[in-house]
């Protein structure tokens, strides 16, 4: 709109007009891309353009327009109003008093819109804050549900079977049995102190920082996870073979992908307790490699073993909504009586996929 109407109104101007006015132009067409330096830019070069006599500031309204609407859409308020009350001085001592007025009502009209958005974008930035919060405080009420739930039922009830445990293993006669009942209070214990781990996190009493890698020996880790694992179900009447491969030294893991590989390899041993049928022949291989850690196993599986009641089919699930959100995959199915699964785990999340 303004080059139209310099070239129909100025059409013998001078070289060093229409150079000003090329320099004009171009700034202005920078402004969507940076809207703030250059619609200062734009305001600055019309105000010097206003006061030198050779130029024609006066084919510069539509664009010195946008600008004002920009940086009041953009900017701190002073500067705004420093920029435009610029404006008006220099009109009023540059320009006749008809022509100033006309002017400044569009300008002052664009300020307006400018000011507009970015009320309005404020008050939705302002929506989207407190939606925010209210999510926060939503979640923070669900976690603190979640805690008193599980103190109330998970660790009264585990501090039940560990004192029926320790009583009957006063009155146990024979080593298996004692050895049967040690087991149960140690495995027990453990979950009690796990189980009062996730209340202290859920209840805001105990943070962990997840974004920083933590130094790990994973494979000695899972290698005793495993060994756990075997002695439990050899003592159940499986067979299988269990193998770590990877290096031995320290690596670097971010904790929750370390914490969702030990509880991804805990949750294998459960579900070859809970669906194997003795003395079935299991698999189970861990490959730890520079940057991902895989798991494949494979075993056969007895339908009718457990009760429904203690097979919901919920763990690999979540275990496989972690796995995603980390980047990684993880597929099971049964094939016949064969049970299958394969995982790949980034070791840095998704910073490294």
């Amino acid at each position: 709109m303004d080059s139209y109407y310099y070239f129909l109104h100025y059409p013998s101007d001078s070289n060093q007009a229409v150079l000003a006015f090329a320099v004009y132009i171009a700034l202005c067409m920078a402004v969507p891309w940076f809207p703030r330096a250059a619609s200062i830019a734009v305001i600055v070069w019309y105000l010097c353009c206003a006061v030198l006599p050779a130029t024609n500031a006066g084919a510069m309204l539509t664009g010195t327009c946008v600008a004002i609407a920009a940086v009041f859409a953009f900017m701190n308020t002073a500067i705004c109003l420093a920029l435009i009350s610029s404006c008006a001085l220099v009109l009023y001592l540059t320009t006749d008093t008809d022509t100033m007025i006309a002017i400044m009502i569009f300008q002052t009209f664009a300020a307006l819109t400018g000011y507009t958005c970015k009320r309005h974008a404020d008050s939705i930035r302002q929506r989207e804050q407190l939606a925010e919060a209210q999510r926060t405080v939503a979640a923070l009420s669900r976690d603190m549900a979640l805690a008193a739930q599980l103190h109330d039922t998970v660790t009264n009830d585990l501090s039940y079977i560990i004192t029926v445990a320790s009583t009957e293993r006063l009155d146990a006669k024979s080593a298996v049995h004692k050895a049967i009942l040690d087991s149960v209070i140690n495995r027990s214990q453990d979950a009690f102190a796990k189980t009062h781990e996730v209340i202290d996190v859920l209840s805001g009493s105990k943070h962990r920082d997840v974004s920083a890698a933590t130094e790990c020996r994973l494979k000695a880790e899972l290698e005793s996870i495993m060994d756990a694992g075997q002695r439990r179900l050899r003592r159940l009447g499986f067979t299988g073979s269990c193998i770590v491969r990877g290096s031995d030294g320290s690596m670097h893991v971010l904790p929750d992908v370390h914490t969702e590989i030990r509880g991804l390899l805990l949750e294998i041993f459960v579900n070859l307790r809970r669906h194997c049928n003795p003395p079935t022949d299991y698999t189970v291989a861990v490959d730890i490699q520079h940057e991902v850690c895989t798991f494949t196993t494979m075993n056969t599986v007895n339908r009718t073993r457990l009760p429904k009641a203690q097979s919901s089919g919920r763990g690999l699930h979540l275990h496989q909504t972690i796995i995603e959100s980390i980047g990684g995959k993880l597929d099971f199915a049964v094939d016949g009586d064969i049970w299958t699964l394969h995982a790949v785990i980034p070791l840095m999340g998704n910073d490294r996929h």
